[in-house]
């Protein structure tokens, strides 16, 4: 009963179990993280036809990206508020565990009250503390790069492990 953002394999990837597997970490990552700059996910929704989606918070919102884009550059208040709330988010993520790997304008919203909301955990990895279970990790293929080069932190590009500062480093360009 409630608005909805659905995120969905692309038809040539419904049939592909390791896609199934890596929406199925994404939305169970994302699930476990609390905090009012991340969006929520309510559900992984497996339907009939065997399709995955991922049913999360609807934003009303726009991406940083677009923000970015359609100017005019904002002041530096509106950076700091900005910065703070993200570095809140991110913070949250981490302290959960959590490493984003993604982060970029594209995957950070402004809702229409002006609050910022990190969205799209698809490459995220879920670090397990040490004699703890039950959290999900998630492994790239090794030799493969994901992501977005430029956002991306060095050890990231050289295929090496990347954790929070991985995030501090996207941050840091997103913010440039």
């Amino acid at each position: 009963g409630r608005q909805v953002a659905l995120k969905a394999l692309a038809p040539q990837f419904v049939g592909d179990s390791a896609q199934k597997e890596r929406l199925t970490r994404e939305a169970r990552t994302a699930a476990n993280l609390n905090d009012p700059g991340i969006c929520i996910v309510y559900e992984l929704y497996k339907h009939d036809d065997g399709n995955l989606f991922i049913a999360s918070e609807h934003i009303d919102g726009h991406t940083l990206r677009d923000e970015i884009e359609r100017g005019p550059r904002p002041t530096p208040d509106d950076v700091l508020r900005t910065a703070r709330e993200i570095a809140s988010a991110l913070a949250a993520a981490h302290v959960g565990g959590v490493f984003h790997r993604e982060l970029k304008p594209d995957n950070v919203m402004r809702t229409a009250t002006g609050r910022i909301k990190i969205l799209d955990f698809g490459l995220a990895r879920h670090d397990v503390p040490e004699g703890e279970t039950g959290a999900v990790m998630f492994v790239t293929q090794p030799g493969v790069l994901v992501g977005t080069p430029s956002y991306m932190a060095p050890e990231q590009v050289t295929n090496q492990r990347g954790d929070a500062r991985s995030d501090v480093w996207a941050y840091g360009v997103l913010l440039y």
